[in-house]
Formats: structure tokens, C-alpha cells, sequence
């Protein structure tokens, strides 16, 4: 394989066979490693508002979201 995520096909007799399908599905693992630099994020007004108000507000904050504030 090329280290790309795929998708696989487990049969019933437990062969697995790989989909060598590219798509989206195989850069989810990227999303983990995205930083927003904040000269970035001040250009998009709309979407800092929106931002803060979940990291406010979600349950998800501290345990697997770092926070822009670095605390």
C-alpha cells in the first residue's frame, strides 16, 4: 500500500480486500494535525465568532480540542 487510507470489504470467511478507492474518507486523519494561526482566523470574522462560541459552549473542548488560547 502507499500509506493512503482505504477503505476494505471483510468477506464472511474473514478475507479482507482492500478498495484502492481515493477519497475524502482517506484525509480524515488530517484533520487531527490542522493549526488555525490566528492572523488567519481574524480574516474571517464570521467564522472566529462562530469558533469561539463553540469553544465555549462544547463539551468536547479540553479533552480533544487544544485550545487557540493555548490553556
Amino acid at each position: 500500500m502507499d500509506g493512503f487510507y482505504y477503505d476494505s470489504i471483510v468477506h464472511n470467511d474473514g478475507r479482507v480486500e482492500p478498495l484502492k478507492v481515493r477519497s475524502l474518507v482517506g484525509l480524515i486523519p488530517l484533520f487531527a494535525v490542522l493549526v488555525l494561526e490566528p492572523e488567519i482566523v481574524e480574516r474571517f470574522k464570521g467564522f472566529r465568532k462562530r469558533m469561539e462560541w463553540f469553544l465555549e459552549n462544547s463539551e468536547l473542548v479540553g479533552r480533544n480540542i487544544a485550545s487557540i488560547n493555548g490553556k
